[in-house]
């Protein structure tokens, strides 16, 4: 059987030195098998038509593998631009908590928190509806309590009304009660 050289066994297609020593190998193996005259024209015809067959797939290979490199080539874009968006995504969230904690920042430091005095053991901070700032509440005296003075006016420390039930008179009654 005559040695040919294939376009399978190689990455590269086969050179004219490589044909024409097909050839030859096959008009070797012809004249060996016949005997004597073969038709060069023919032997060649069917040679070139092998070879276009095998070239033909060959190309049929190459095609099939640019669309799998296609395919692939959008997969990896439409990747991207989910990535792309995302990043986008993130940066938007970064930019909203930076906006917030500059506001939260700028209202911790336009918050004036008054300094205690020496004397200040009970004293009161309350927020003032004017500049949404602090203030002392007055200090009250013995027997007074801290009064709501409405919606719009701080607290103040005023004389306890008449009517409770003083601490001694609730401890007579769980006693009593017991």
């Amino acid at each position: 059987m005559a040695l040919l050289n294939l376009r399978q066994a190689q990455t590269t297609p086969l050179t004219a030195a490589q044909l024409d020593q097909n050839f030859t190998n096959l008009n070797n193996e012809v004249q060996a098998l016949v005997g004597g005259q073969i038709d060069v024209a023919a032997a060649a015809a069917s040679a070139a038509a092998a070879l276009v067959s095998e070239n033909n797939a060959a190309a049929s290979e190459v095609a099939t593998a640019a669309d799998e490199v296609l395919t692939d080539a959008d997969a990896t874009a439409t990747a991207a631009d989910a990535v792309s968006t995302a990043a986008d995504a993130v940066s938007t969230a970064a930019d909203v908590v930076t906006a917030a904690a500059s506001e939260a920042a700028a209202a911790i430091s336009a918050a004036t928190i008054p300094t205690p005095t020496a004397s200040g053991f009970g004293q009161l901070i309350a927020q003032n509806d004017a500049d949404n700032g602090y203030e002392f509440i007055a200090q009250g005296t013995s027997g007074q309590v801290l009064t709501s003075n409405g919606a719009d006016a701080l607290p103040s420390m005023q004389a306890a009304g008449g009517g409770g039930v003083g601490i001694g008179t609730v401890i007579a009654l769980v006693l009593a009660l017991s």
